[in-house]
């Protein structure tokens, strides 16, 4: 695994990472499970043209149904009973 990068430069709290963080991994080991393939893919990039941080993670996942561009909309959860995600500050 590479890691490429720096996170004493995030624009954030290291709590409010870690927890972003580890939804999305929850996120995507929870519908990579129920695949056939299991495939989970993370990237950790620095996007110098943009002056931006980014964090990919891609996964297989069986609802082939699911609008991959309404998703990001907030307050949009394809999860039964689920809220939006709290932090410190919003």
């Amino acid at each position: 695994m590479t890691f490429l990068l720096d996170l004493t430069t995030l624009k954030m709290g290291i709590y409010d990472f870690a927890r972003i963080l580890g939804i999305l991994l929850d996120n995507a080991i929870e519908a990579s499970k129920e695949c056939k393939e299991k495939i989970i893919n993370i990237t950790f990039r620095e996007e110098e043209r943009n002056h931006r941080q980014l964090i990919i993670i891609e996964n297989t996942y069986p609802n082939k149904q699911i609008n991959t561009e309404k998703i990001f909309e907030k307050g949009i959860t394809e999860k039964e009973n689920h809220t939006r995600i709290r932090f410190m500050g919003s």
